[in-house]
C-alpha cells in the first residue's frame, strides 16, 4: 500500500523540498527519521490508531511531514480549525502551529518544528488496512456548509491509481513534480503521496513567483500543477519581467475556465504539453484532455467512470444539449462516503456535482457552469461560468468573476470583478465586449480589484464576492 512507500525507496533519493519553508532537499531517509519523531511525538500526546484529528499548520512542510506521518499511523486526518468542521465528525484533538482560535471542546495540540527533530521514543500505532480511514476532505458544494467526503485507504489508492490513466502515457515517466494545490485541498493531498508512493520529488509552489523559476530550474521540475489563475500569474509575472519561464515538459491544470487562448498561451510560454482535467472531492478524476477545442471542454471521461447528463426540466437531454452533470463508476460504487453512510459502509453508486454541460460528439465532456448558479437574464439563462470564459478572452483580463445581484424587482443584475494586466485598455475590452456578450448579458457594472477571491482549491470564492460587491 501507498504508506508503505518510504521503506522501498533509496534512503538517498531525493523526497521533499520545500522553497519557502524547507529550502533544502529532504531524501527518504532523513523523512523516515521525521516520521519516526513525530509518530512518537503524537504517541506521547495520546493519539491511536484509529482516531480522527484536524490538522491547521501554516508551515507547509510540517504539515505534509504531519500528513505522511498520520497516515502511516492509521490515524485519519482532517483539513480545517475546530470551527470549520462538521458536528458529525468525531475529532480526537487539533494539531496546530498558529495562536489559539475560539474555544473549542476539541482539545489543540501545539506543533512546532522540534517535533521533526526530537528522539524518537516507543510508539505503537497498527498497520493501516485497505478498508481503514485515511482522509476526511470538507467539501460545502453550494451549500457554504461543510460536508464530510471519507476516503479509505483503498479508495485513495484507486485514485492514484487512476491519475496514470487520466494524465496521458508521458505522466508515469516524469519524476520531479511542482503542485501549487494547497496541501489542505483533494489535489495537493493526492499528488503529495502520489509522488511518495512512485518515489517522486514533491515540491509545492511559492508565494514568491521568482522562487519559482529558480526552483523549476534548479530542481528540474518535469510537472508543474496549477490553477487556471496560477498559470495566468506565472505568464504575467514573466512579461512584467522580461524573462523567459523555464518549460517543463508537462503542465496540468483543473477546471472549466480554461479557454483555447490560455491553452495555447501556457504551451508558447510554460510548457511542452498541457493537460486539462475535470474531478471533485467525491469522485477523483472524472475527464482530461491535452487539447480544449473550446471554453469549458474538459474531455474525454476517464477509465473507471461514466458520465450522464439529465435535461434541466429532469427528462433525458438531447445529443449535444446542456444539463446536470451525473458521475458514476464503470463498475460498482464510487470510492467516497458520505459521513452518514460510515456506519453501514454503504457507498453511493452516483453522485451529481451540481455542475452544468454536456458530451460533444467526440465524447468531450463540456462544461457550462453551475445548476444553482443561473443567472437569468431577460429571459437569456446562462451560468457564471460561462459569462467568465468569455471575459478572461478579453484582451488585458489577467483574470475575472461574476456575480448576480437581484434588484428590488426581482431582477438579475451582472456585476464583473476583474484583475488586470498591464496592458489593458479600457476600449478595446468595451469593444470586445459588445462584440462578444449579448446584450441582455452585459454587465451592469464592472469593479476592478487587484485580485479574485479563491478558495483552497482555486475556486472562485462567491461569497467574498458578495462581500466586495457591497462594501
Amino acid at each position: 500500500m501507498f504508506v508503505d512507500a518510504f521503506s522501498r525507496h533509496a534512503p538517498e533519493k531525493p523526497a521533499l523540498y520545500f522553497p519557502d519553508s524547507r529550502p533544502e532537499v529532504v531524501s527518504f531517509g532523513e523523512l523516515e527519521g521525521m516520521v519516526a519523531s513525530v509518530s512518537s511525538q503524537l504517541f506521547s500526546k495520546g493519539i491511536r490508531s484509529g482516531q480522527v484529528v484536524a490538522i491547521d499548520i501554516a508551515d507547509d512542510f510540517l504539515h505534509a511531514v504531519v500528513l505522511l506521518t498520520c497516515a502511516r499511523a492509521r490515524v485519519c486526518t482532517i483539513a480545517g480549525r475546530a470551527g470549520d468542521l462538521a458536528r458529525d465528525i468525531p475529532v480526537a484533538a487539533l494539531l496546530s502551529d498558529r495562536p489559539p482560535g475560539p474555544a473549542s471542546t476539541i482539545p489543540e495540540l501545539k506543533v512546532d518544528a522540534s517535533w521533526l527533530t526530537s528522539p524518537a521514543g516507543t510508539y505503537e500505532f497498527r498497520t493501516p488496512q485497505p478498508d481503514d480511514l485515511c482522509r476526511i476532505m470538507l467539501t460545502s458544494g453550494s451549500t457554504g456548509v461543510p460536508k464530510g467526503v471519507a476516503l479509505t485507504y483503498a479508495m485513495i489508492e484507486d485514485r492514484m491509481v487512476a491519475y496514470g490513466h487520466a494524465f496521458g502515457p508521458e505522466f508515469p515517466r516524469y519524476h520531479r513534480v511542482m503542485c501549487s494545490m494547497k496541501l489542505a485541498s483533494s489535489l495537493g493531498f493526492g499528488f503529495l503521496f502520489h509522488a511518495i508512493m512512485r518515489g517522486d520529488l514533491f515540491c509545492p509552489d511559492s508565494s514568491d513567483f521568482e522562487r519559482i523559476t529558480e526552483t523549476i530550474r534548479q530542481r528540474q521540475i518535469e510537472v508543474l500543477i496549477a490553477a487556471p489563475y496560477i498559470l495566468t500569474e506565472l505568464m504575467a509575472y514573466c512579461e512584467a519581467s522580461k524573462r523567459s519561464f523555464p518549460r517543463v515538459p508537462l503542465a496540468m491544470t483543473a477546471g472549466s475556465l480554461v479557454v483555447p487562448a490560455l491553452s495555447s498561451e501556457v504551451v508558447r510560454q510554460i510548457s511542452e504539453k498541457l493537460v486539462i482535467f475535470y474531478g471533485t472531492t467525491e469522485t477523483g478524476v472524472i475527464a482530461s484532455t491535452s487539447a480544449s477545442a473550446e471554453p469549458g471542454d474538459v474531455g474525454a471521461v476517464v477509465e473507471g467512470r461514466r458520465v450522464e447528463v439529465t435535461a434541466l426540466d429532469g427528462g433525458p437531454a438531447k445529443p449535444g444539449e446542456a444539463g446536470i452533470v451525473k458521475v458514476s463508476s464503470s463498475a460498482g460504487p464510487l470510492p467516497f462516503f458520505e459521513i452518514a453512510d460510515l456506519a453501514t459502509r454503504s457507498p453511493r453508486m452516483s453522485f451529481s456535482p451540481g455542475d452544468i454541460g454536456f458530451v460533444s460528439p467526440s465524447g468531450h465532456v463540456v462544461l457550462r457552469g453551475r445548476s444553482d448558479d443561473l443567472i437569468n437574464a431577460g429571459g437569456t439563462k446562462i451560468t457564471p461560468e460561462q459569462l467568465e470564459q468569455a471575459l478572461a478572452s478579453a484582451p488585458g483580463i489577467k483574470d475575472c468573476a461574476v456575480l448576480r445581484e437581484r434588484d428590488p424587482l426581482g431582477i438579475d443584475r451582472i456585476v464583473a470583478f476583474l484583475a488586470l494586466n498591464a496592458f489593458w485598455n479600457q476600449d478595446a475590452f468595451l469593444g470586445y465586449c459588445e462584440s462578444h456578450i449579448v446584450r441582455e448579458l452585459l454587465p451592469s457594472k464592472f469593479v476592478v480589484v487587484q485580485q479574485i477571491p479563491r478558495n483552497q482549491n482555486q475556486k472562485i470564492d462567491r461569497k467574498a464576492l458578495v462581500a466586495l460587491a457591497t462594501s
